[in-house]
């Protein structure tokens, strides 16, 4: 058993190999043109809001391709056989089911874009969103409140967790998505009236305005200040990196289960999306209204907002009021 095993995993390693290099060989080796997805990706990419989201589509197209090269397909020939034998090949590859399911949505995505519909795609079950990684409120109450107290000691400021501070709760406040929050530039932001407002480009290409917290003002200030930032910069960017470049995405993934670790002893990790989980949660616990609860995410559909809620324990604390009196 353990051979065969063996056997099956150095016969898919080679085919990768092959493949591969069939990426490198002349066009003339898929049947004499060039294929035809490099043709036609450019005005479905375009559908992708920014230039991260497109490299990520491409590069999961990017398998398709090389695969249809090495095979001699053609998108205008392709059958279900074809789509089940690739769906055959990416799971035997041994890919976790997210990634299988990702390099096969791509594509049919793509394929229904170009007008080719009605193929059935073997999308492999992924478990449903762990409550795990949805951070408790108690927990995440006491990281603030850790960040709170640290950010000026003895009158120092402290940009590491004045700035984890500030993303934390501006997360929480406004429910943006993490991207939205890293993405976010001081020259996003502009007063109307006395009132200070953001602009952020949000999933789907939207565009929202929305107030910025006054609780978070002056700690905004504060760090743009300590970190001598100009209009074209970050809010959230390495403090070991001369340049201001932006924050890692995965970066406060990494921090937020360092701070859970140290302070509440935590060693289960969660995601940063977790806090927009929980600001959704905890502002329609207070409110009730499930059409504000979708404003504030920028949900597109309200199915989308109930499933945010059916994620999260039903015994969850009402703490968004008095998030706003202790941040203020």
């Amino acid at each position: 058993m353990k051979h065969s095993l063996i056997a099956t995993m150095e016969r898919y390693k080679n085919m990768n190999t092959e493949i591969k290099q069939a990426d490198t060989l002349p066009a003339t080796h898929a049947g004499g043109e060039s294929h035809e997805l490099a043709k036609k990706q450019i005005s479905f990419l375009s559908r992708y809001s920014n230039k991260q989201s497109q490299n990520v589509v491409r590069g999961q197209l990017s398998f398709f391709a090389r695969y249809a090269r090495f095979k001699g397909l053609k998108l205008e020939e392709l059958n279900q056989d074809d789509i089940t034998i690739y769906a055959r090949h990416l799971r035997d590859a041994g890919l976790r089911n997210s990634t299988y399911n990702a390099r096969l949505s791509a594509l049919k995505n793509y394929l229904e874009h170009i007008g080719k519909k009605g193929f059935s795609y073997p999308f492999q079950k992924i478990e449903s969103y762990s409550k795990t990684r949805i951070i408790a409120d108690t927990d995440f109450k006491n990281i603030v409140r850790y960040l709170k107290s640290n950010k000026d000691i003895q009158g120092v400021k402290q940009p590491k967790y004045m700035r984890d501070y500030l993303f934390f709760a501006l997360s929480f406040f406004t429910g943006m998505r993490k991207s939205e929050v890293l993405n976010l530039k001081y020259s996003d932001l502009f007063y109307e009236g006395d009132k200070l407002k953001y602009s952020a480009i949000c999933k789907g290409n939207k565009e929202v305005k929305k107030d910025f917290p006054d609780a978070l003002i002056t700690d905004l200030n504060k760090l743009r200040e300590l970190e001598n930032k100009s209009d074209n910069d970050y809010v959230f960017t390495s403090l070991y990196c001369m340049k201001k470049a932006r924050l890692a995405p995965n970066a406060y993934n990494r921090i937020v289960n360092q701070y859970n670790q140290k302070i509440n002893g935590k060693k289960q990790k969660v995601t940063v999306h977790g806090i927009r989980n929980l600001s959704a949660f905890t502002l329609y616990k207070t409110t009730k209204d499930i059409l504000k609860t979708q404003r504030h995410c920028n949900h597109s559909s309200l199915n989308t907002t109930h499933i945010y809620l059916s994620k999260l324990s039903t015994n969850t604390i009402d703490y968004y009021d008095k998030m706003e009196s202790e941040l203020a």
